[in-house]
C-alpha cells in the first residue's frame, strides 16, 4: 500500500531520479511510468516502483501515460522536461482523470506552443518584441516578398508551432526569401510542426537568455535565469545558470518581463 500520496513521473533517466528524490523528501511515494524497454533501467531500480505504460514509444502517448498513472493510483503526475512536458493533451488528460498535473494548464501550454500567440501575449504584457509579419502559408507566396520588405533584413522565418530548432531559416537578402520559406515549411511539414509561419527581424550576434518562472494561476515568481547561447542548428548544446555577464538592472528587467508575461 502507498505510504503517502503517489507521484507519477512521466520521464526517465537522471530527470526521473531527481524528481523521485525530491518527492520522497516531501513525503510522496514516487512511481515511474515507463515503456517496457526501460523496466531494467537504472532509473527504474533507483526509483524502486514503476508502472509499465506499454511497448517502446508508448511513453509518448498521453492517454496511455495517464492510464498507467491511474493504475498506479497516482494523486499527481510530474512530466519532468522534454518528452511530454509541453503537451496540452497530457495536461488535459490528467484533469479528466482527476490527477493533478504538475505543470501549466492546457490553455497555457497551447498558447506557448504557438509562437504568434505567444508574441501577442508578450505585447499585451508590455514586453518588447521585434518587428514581425502576420501569419503566412504556402498559399500566400505572392505576399512573402512584401512581408519580408516590411519586416526588414536580416530576418528569420519561423514556423508557428515548430520546436527543437525545426522550421527556422535565417534570410539575409530579398532574393533568398522564397527558398528559405519553402525550406522551412518543408522541414516543418516533415516533422508535423505545422504549415504556418511568420517572418521576424533577426538579431545577429544575440544571446539566448531564458528566465525560469513558477506560478500558481494567480501569482508568479522568477526563479532564476540561464544562458543558452551555445547552440547547433538552433538547438541548445550548453546551458549556464545563472546567465553570465548581465548587469543587475538588465537581469531585473528580464525577470520582471517574464513574470508580467506569465501573469498575462
Amino acid at each position: 500500500m502507498p505510504l503517502g500520496p503517489v507521484l507519477a513521473i512521466a520521464n526517465r533517466g537522471e530527470i526521473a531520479i531527481r524528481i523521485a528524490r525530491t518527492a520522497r523528501r516531501l513525503g510522496w511515494e514516487p512511481v515511474l511510468l515507463i515503456g517496457t524497454p526501460d523496466i531494467d533501467s537504472y532509473a527504474a531500480r533507483e526509483v524502486g516502483r514503476y508502472e509499465p505504460v506499454g511497448p517502446a514509444g508508448s511513453e509518448l502517448d498521453p492517454a496511455l501515460v495517464v492510464a498507467a498513472a491511474s493504475r498506479a493510483r497516482a494523486n499527481a503526475l510530474h512530466p519532468g522536461y522534454g518528452f511530454l512536458s509541453e503537451r496540452p493533451d497530457l495536461s488535459q488528460a490528467c484533469i479528466d482523470a482527476g490527477i493533478t498535473f504538475i505543470g501549466p494548464s492546457p490553455e497555457t501550454l497551447a498558447l506557448c506552443g504557438d509562437k504568434i500567440a505567444t508574441r501577442h501575449a508578450a505585447a499585451r504584457a508590455g514586453v518588447p518584441t521585434l518587428p514581425a509579419s502576420e501569419p503566412l502559408t504556402l498559399e500566400d507566396d505572392a505576399a512573402w516578398s512584401d512581408a519580408a520588405m516590411t519586416v526588414g533584413f536580416p530576418l528569420i522565418a519561423k514556423v508557428t508551432s515548430g520546436g527543437g530548432g525545426r522550421g527556422l531559416r535565417v534570410v539575409e537578402t530579398a532574393s533568398s526569401v522564397d527558398a528559405a520559406i519553402r525550406s522551412a515549411l518543408r522541414e516543418a511539414g516533415a516533422s508535423s510542426a505545422g504549415t504556418t509561419l511568420y517572418l521576424e527581424r533577426y538579431v545577429e550576434r544575440a544571446r539566448h537568455v531564458e528566465v525560469q518562472v513558477a506560478g500558481n494561476g494567480s501569482d508568479a515568481v522568477a526563479l532564476g535565469d540561464r544562458d543558452c547561447s551555445i547552440q547547433r542548428r538552433h538547438q541548445k548544446v550548453v546551458e549556464e545558470a545563472p546567465a553570465f555577464g548581465l548587469t543587475d538592472d538588465l537581469r531585473r528587467n528580464l525577470h520582471d518581463y517574464a513574470v508580467a508575461m506569465i501573469q498575462e
